[in-house]
């Protein structure tokens, strides 16, 4: 997206392609971010006892999703237990192989999140036992974006797993952002470090307190085009609500913002 008054300019990149449009006055934010913002690119791995599927979808909020499968590879092996006579020792050196084993598979998931940084979340499903203990042997940094370990069958079909991780995503999101106006609140009970309305907000951005912007969506263009404006030309980010979340941002002033310690 280029923004120009043809003296000077302003280049953002977007995540996702657009129709090519022009608009003359004042730029038209509002309606960019309602088009382009999503839920995020979602890596989904699956697990069986002899091999492992790993599947792209990315979510956008207008109901959209995009979906790359990568296919089934070998991977995490579980021997099925014999009946003979077994030491300790060999239990214990099985029960070492198979650590070394889902060490193996998260170093694998940890390399996705490294080689494509575009990913938001992760959901783990497949054979529970094997996703659990993957699970546990994650970098924090990538367990962090783990969403949830779900019961979804190995060989489940793109359009239900479509479904699947749409269902997973919103109840997520739902809860962020409810999290997210709480957190405001008690930000401004607590150190007066967060701005409700139209007019707090505007001033905090004019005096550069601003950390981040809370917006509902759909997000009311003729009313927050400006916030939107000024929190872009300052390196601003934004955060877009959704349900019963953006319900409560818009009776609380429409528009919130967390602020910088000021000194």
């Amino acid at each position: 997206m280029i923004l120009t008054d043809f003296v000077d300019g302003m280049i953002v990149d977007l995540p996702l392609p657009v129709e090519n449009k022009v608009y003359f006055g004042l730029p038209q934010v509002s309606q960019l971010l309602s088009q382009l913002h999503r839920y995020g690119k979602y890596l989904v791995v699956l697990f069986s006892e002899k091999e492992h599927r790993v599947i792209s979808v990315n979510l956008n909020t207008n109901g959209s999703e995009q979906i790359v499968d990568s296919g089934s590879v070998n991977g995490v092996f579980l021997r099925p237990g014999g009946k003979k006579s077994r030491t300790q020792a060999s239990e214990r050196r099985d029960l070492d192989t198979e650590k070394r084993i889902y060490n193996s598979a998260a170093e694998e998931i940890n390399a996705f999140f490294m080689d494509d940084t575009d990913f938001d979340r992760i959901i783990l499903g497949g054979n529970l036992k094997i996703a659990k203990q993957v699970a546990n042997e994650l970098h924090h940094s990538v367990a962090e974006r783990l969403v949830s370990i779900e019961p979804i069958p190995f060989k489940v079909a793109e359009n239900d797993l479509k479904r699947m991780v749409r269902v997973i995503a919103d109840e997520y999101e739902e809860v962020q952002d409810a999290s997210l106006v709480q957190e405001l609140l008690i930000r401004q009970n607590t150190c007066d470090r967060s701005a409700f309305g139209l007019d707090a907000v505007m001033t905090a951005l004019e005096n550069g307190q601003v950390r981040r912007i809370y917006l509902p969506h759909p997000v009311n263009a003729q009313k927050f085009n400006m916030v939107l404006v000024e929190a872009m030309a300052n390196n601003v980010d934004v955060e877009i609500l959704h349900g019963d979340a953006a319900e409560r941002l818009n009776a609380l002033g429409g528009v919130a913002a967390t602020l910088y310690y000021t000194f």
